[in-house]
């Protein structure tokens, strides 16, 4: 006699399921399968990179019977397309029809006539009522340009958003006061200034500071994940005095080689909170020139007592990146890689990241001069 299973316990079994071909043929098993499976499913839905075809096809499905289906969205990823587009029409009615998302994100489209300014309040108005939903999450993922009178009313009108990224917008005077606003992306300071004095940011991430970081000592306070691109580690300490809080800390360095960097940690001393660094490269390109080892990490892990990791990036630009990972009291690297895209730069930087072993005839990365292949067959027999 075959056991019967709670349906808790198999919807628990079924959240572990990932990938959507197998969520796909659970859906066609049974129509007990097909309840379970299509809340995950449905849970993250992306338009990027699909034909028009496809799409459309898509867009049948998930807007049948009575749009049921179109309940389970959380999460939705959107190419910027013209409004002349035919599917600019089909996009705007499921933005009406998916009162539960959470997260929104825009990515550079495949279409070669995407509009060169992008307007959120006329695409989210529509062609019928506004959308329902209420996001915790909105992402811009392009080069391409925002309309900032839409973003104004966009994001008046989604005070619950608690992640912005708006990672090519330049301008401050967009951004209105957001009370949960936790995690913030930016193109640079200054379009991250008003949301850091009015609100309690703890992730921040601007992508080009070449400046000083002349905020008041407030909105830096709160800040416990910083990432951010530099040209010297010393534009860093007085800043470092204003972030008590300080945790991990991931900065990409324009001009400064990796055994450099290393050697100067001393001026973030200020932060006694900080136990992870991450160093990210900017310009691989003479590396080879500026080789380093283990006992640079040493070096630097005696200057600032307070680390516990270094993480070092092995190849620039991946979109799941990996690093040579350096824990403190450990004699030799290990290499983590990311579980989640380089956009998805807030999660845990140890729980989300998965440890794989240095292949043997992998070559040295980035000068590093130490011996990796022990390490990896040291794991392998741990």
């Amino acid at each position: 006699m075959a056991a019967i299973i709670p349906v808790e316990i198999a919807r628990i079994i079924t959240r572990f399921v990932k990938d959507k071909q197998s969520l796909l043929n659970l859906l066609l098993a049974s129509h007990a399968f097909r309840l379970l499976a299509e809340p995950y499913l449905y849970n993250d839905v992306s338009f990027c990179q699909q034909r028009e075809r496809t799409i459309h096809s898509f867009l049948l499905g998930l807007t049948a019977a009575g749009g049921r289906c179109t309940h389970f969205v959380k999460r939705l990823r959107l190419p910027i397309i013209p409004q002349l587009s035919r599917l600019y029409t089909s996009y705007q009615i499921v933005l009406t029809l998916v009162p539960n998302l959470e997260d929104l994100q825009f990515y550079p489209s495949w279409s070669t006539s995407s509009p060169r300014r992008f307007d959120l309040q006329d695409f989210l108005n529509g062609p019928s009522s506004p959308p329902a939903f209420v996001l915790k999450h909105f992402a811009w993922h392009s080069r391409r340009s925002l309309d900032s009178v839409g973003l104004t009313w966009f994001l008046t009108n989604h005070k619950s958003l608690e992640y912005l990224s708006l990672m090519t917008f330049n301008t401050a005077d967009a951004i209105p006061t957001l009370p949960r606003l936790r995690v913030l992306h930016t193109l640079n300071l200054a379009a991250a200034r008003r949301s850091l004095e009015t609100n309690q940011v703890t992730h921040l991430r601007i992508n080009n500071c070449t400046a000083s970081l002349d905020l008041d000592d407030a909105a830096l306070r709160n800040v416990v994940v910083f990432d951010l691109c530099l040209n010297t580690l010393e534009e860093l300490s007085d800043a470092a005095v204003r972030m008590p809080n300080l945790e991990c800390f991931a900065i990409n360095l324009l001009s400064s080689p990796i055994p450099t960097t290393l050697s100067r940690l001393s001026v973030l001393k200020a932060a006694t909170k900080l136990h992870h660094l991450r160093i990210r490269i900017a310009v691989p390109r003479h590396w080879q020139d500026h080789p380093w080892d283990h006992n640079d990490v040493l070096n630097a892990f005696d200057s600032l007592p307070s680390l516990s990791h270094i993480s070092i990036q092995l190849v620039p630009a991946s979109h799941f990146p990996e690093y040579h990972h350096f824990t403190k009291g450990v004699l030799r690297p290990t290499k983590l890689r990311s579980l989640y895209p380089e956009l998805e730069w807030w999660h845990d930087w140890m729980e989300d990241h998965a440890t794989v072993p240095f292949a043997p005839n992998e070559p040295p990365k980035i000068g590093y001069q130490g011996d990796l292949h022990d390490a990896a067959g040291e794991d392998e027999t741990s």
